[in-house]
């Protein structure tokens, strides 16, 4: 089954987003943000998935770096609730 892939622009809201870009070459490349409690934005993490790859792997290895900016976000709030 082909999936039409299109670009997906990161939202300008508090709390994660994330933005799609499809190369033609096949590489889709993934961008996660987040914004703290502040709404300051963290640094993207960026994750490069090839169109033949499995979707279950995908998601899989899209978890992870969700889960780590989310962790790292976490730790910079709860340092600010600490400082006020």
């Amino acid at each position: 089954m082909i999936r039409t892939r299109h670009d997906k622009r990161p939202k300008r809201t508090t709390g994660f987003s994330y933005g799609r870009i499809t190369a033609p070459n096949g590489w889709t490349q993934y961008r996660l943000f987040r914004r703290d409690s502040m709404g300051i934005l963290h640094p993207p993490h960026t994750l490069f998935v090839h169109a033949n790859e499995d979707r279950r792997v995908a998601a899989k290895a899209l978890r992870i770096v969700y889960k780590r900016l989310r962790d790292e976000v976490d730790e910079c709030d709860l340092a600010m609730m600490e400082t006020t």
